[in-house]
C-alpha cells in the first residue's frame, strides 16, 4: 500500500469533502488531519503519476499553500516545484490552490528515489522555482485503460508510464533530424481529410490483399488471453513503399495522396518511404522502434525527427502513443515525429477500419519545409 502525505496551510478551514482528488485521473478518496492530506490508496505501481486536486467550491479569500508532498514518507523535495495550475491550455507552475488556480496538478513517481532521478535527467538543477515551460517543453504521460479482448502487452503499455520528457526549448531551433524532440504539430501542412477518406475506402480491397504484417506483432501471438476477430489477423498493412530516387506513382488509385506526395517532394523533402496504412477495427500495431534507416544507404539519413504523420478517418477509441511522452492527439492534423527514438504503438478499439498517410523524410531544404510548422 503506497501512502501520499501532502503537507499544507490554509487561510480557511478545509472540510473534508471539500477537494475532489485523482492520480492517474482516478478518484481516490483522503482524510484531513493536522494540516495534512492523507491519501492510503494511492497505486503501488512503479513509475510516473499525476496528482490533481481541483478546490471547486473554494471562495476568493482562501489559499491552500501546500509544502511537501510524501510518498510512503519520502518527500518529493524540489520536484515540489513542479506543480502547476492548469490555465487557458498553459501550464503556471505554483504550489497555491486558490479561486484564480482552483485545480493544481502534482507529477510524481513511485518511488520517490527513482523520481529524483527521473527529474535530474531531465532538467537542470536551476530550473526549479521558475516557470519550467519558459525553458522546456514538456510532456507528461496520461494514463489509458484499455478495456476489452486485447494482449497484457498492448494495455500495460498504453496504461503504465516510466518516465516522461523535458526538451530544453533551444533545441526546437533545429527541429529537423533532431534525435531529442519527440514530436510536433504540422500545422500548416494541409490536406482534404474527407477526400483522403473517399479514396482509401472505395478501394480498401488492396488493403485487405496485402500480406504484409509488422514483425513486433508477432511477439504478443503467444499472449492467448485475447481473441481478435479473423479480419484483424492482419492488422496493419503497408501499401506501395518507395525508395529510391524515383517515388511509386499512385496517382490513378489515391490522386489525393499523391498530390500530397508530390507537394512534400516539391518543398525539401527527399522521401525515402510512402505508407498507406489501414489498421482493422479492434486491433493494433503492438510497441516497437522504426529502423527503417538502417535498411538502406539512402534512408541513413532519416534519422529523428523524420517522419510526417497523418491520421485519416480516425474516430474516439484510437490511440498512438509515444512512451514517455503520451498519446497524440488524434484531432490536431498532421504530425512530424522521432519514431526511431520513442517506442510508439497504436490500437483501434472501434469496429471500423482507419487509415494513415507517413512519409520517411530526410529534409534536405529546411528553408522550403518551414513553411508547415
Amino acid at each position: 500500500m503506497t501512502t501520499i502525505h501532502i503537507t499544507y496551510e490554509a487561510t480557511e478551514v478545509v472540510d473534508t469533502d471539500d477537494l475532489v482528488i485523482t492520480i492517474d485521473d482516478s478518484p481516490v478518496e483522503y482524510v484531513l488531519e493536522d494540516k495534512f492530506i492523507i491519501i492510503d490508496n494511492s497505486p503501488d505501481e512503479f513509475g510516473f503519476h499525476m496528482l490533481k486536486i481541483h478546490h471547486p467550491n473554494i471562495s476568493q479569500t482562501q489559499k491552500i499553500k501546500i509544502n511537501n508532498f510524501n510518498v510512503n514518507s519520502a518527500s518529493v523535495r524540489h520536484t515540489l516545484f513542479l506543480s502547476y495550475a492548469p490555465k487557458n491550455n498553459l501550464r503556471q507552475n505554483t504550489t497555491v490552490i486558490s479561486d484564480y488556480h482552483p485545480e493544481w496538478h502534482m507529477p510524481y513517481g513511485n518511488p520517490v528515489s527513482w523520481w529524483l532521478a527521473e527529474c535530474a535527467r531531465n532538467f537542470k538543477t536551476r530550473t526549479y522555482g521558475k516557470q519550467i515551460d519558459d525553458e522546456y517543453t514538456v510532456w507528461y504521460p496520461e494514463t489509458t485503460r484499455i478495456e476489452g479482448n486485447y494482449p497484457q502487452t498492448m494495455k500495460d503499455f498504453f496504461e503504465h508510464n516510466f518516465g516522461f520528457t523535458a526538451v530544453e526549448k533551444s533545441e526546437f531551433k533545429t527541429v529537423f533530424h533532431n534525435m531529442k524532440i519527440p514530436c510536433m504539430r504540422l500545422p500548416n501542412l494541409k490536406y482534404n481529410e474527407d477526400a483522403l477518406l473517399k479514396e482509401f475506402t472505395e478501394h480498401i480491397d488492396l488493403f485487405e490483399k496485402s500480406d504484409w504484417v509488422p514483425d513486433q506483432n508477432n511477439y504478443i501471438e503467444d499472449e492467448k488471453d485475447f481473441n481478435l476477430k479473423e479480419s484483424a489477423s492482419i492488422p496493419w498493412q503497408i501499401l506501395r513503399p518507395t525508395l529510391g530516387e524515383e517515388v511509386s506513382d499512385i496517382t490513378d488509385v489515391f490522386p489525393e495522396s499523391a498530390r500530397l506526395q508530390q507537394e512534400l517532394l516539391d518543398n525539401g523533402c527527399f522521401i525515402g518511404m510512402t505508407f498507406l496504412a489501414c489498421l482493422h477495427g479492434e486491433s493494433f500495431v503492438s510497441p516497437h522502434l522504426d529502423d527503417y534507416w538502417t535498411q538502406h544507404p539512402l534512408l541513413a539519413p532519416q534519422r529523428g525527427m523524420t517522419k510526417i504523420w497523418i491520421p485519416i478517418g480516425w474516430e474516439p477509441g484510437n490511440y498512438f502513443k509515444l512512451d514517455r511522452v503520451g498519446n497524440v492527439p488524434i484531432d490536431q492534423g498532421a504530425w512530424l515525429f522521432n519514431p526511431n527514438c520513442f517506442t510508439h504503438a497504436s490500437i483501434n478499439t472501434t469496429k471500423n477500419p482507419r487509415f494513415t498517410i507517413a512519409f520517411n523524410v530526410e529534409i534536405r531544404e529546411p528553408g522550403k519545409f518551414t513553411r508547415y510548422l
